[in-house]
């Protein structure tokens, strides 16, 4: 075989295995978020995949594996998704509350309530756990990074990092109890009332 040939064969190879990841990956968030941490196991994720058990368990030795390597799938989706909304933002003083709708739509998607599943399981396991902070520690320092550009690059208090952590905290809270809260007994929509408090902690 020559070796642009067998060069070729490599890529192909390569694609393969990145294409097969991607298959469980996506399979993993799938099933975090539409069953839960206990029920995503190694069957069912490679099931949803349609990967053999074999080839699950050759790239992802361990059910632990499969669930971290999906934590830091996420958080990656969570910041590239973040960075390419909040890019696109109209110019203007509006642009940190819009900057807050974005955050609040982002806690209502598919990819946050599996990451608020993992937290919840993570409780038991130290070293989902410590992933977890990982991750949620880089998508924190981004966020921050982008509200301080919306503020106009101007020098921020000395208090802006507890109200950042606050207005972050309060939103959390906010969209875990939305979560809980039956859909039959759903009253009108909280967050525009709650957005103006925020936005004022935020700026003021």
């Amino acid at each position: 075989m020559s070796s642009t040939a067998a060069s070729a064969e490599r890529r192909t190879q390569a694609q393969r295995t990145a294409a097969t990841r991607a298959k469980l990956l996506d399979a993993t968030i799938e099933c975090l978020a539409e069953l839960g941490y206990s029920a995503t196991t190694s069957a069912a994720v490679a099931l949803r995949a349609g990967v053999s058990r074999g080839a699950q368990t050759h790239h992802f030795p361990r059910r632990l594996d499969l669930i971290v390597s999906a934590v830091e799938e996420i958080g990656a989706r969570r910041l590239e998704w973040w960075t390419t909304e909040i890019e696109a933002l109209p110019a203007g003083p509006t642009r940190v509350r819009h900057a807050l709708d974005l955050l609040w739509n982002e806690m209502n998607t598919p990819l946050w309530r599996a990451s608020m599943k993992l937290w919840v399981a993570a409780d038991d396991d130290p070293e989902l756990y410590e992933r977890m902070v990982a991750t949620e520690r880089r998508i924190a320092l981004a966020f921050s990074a982008h509200v301080r550009d919306l503020l106009g690059g101007e020098q921020p208090g000395p208090d802006f990092d507890q109200r950042l952590n606050a207005v972050i905290n309060s939103m959390r809270g906010l969209a875990v109890a939305r979560s809980f809260e039956p859909i039959a007994h759903r009253r009108s929509d909280p967050w525009p009332k709650q957005r103006r408090v925020l936005e004022e902690l935020l700026t003021g």
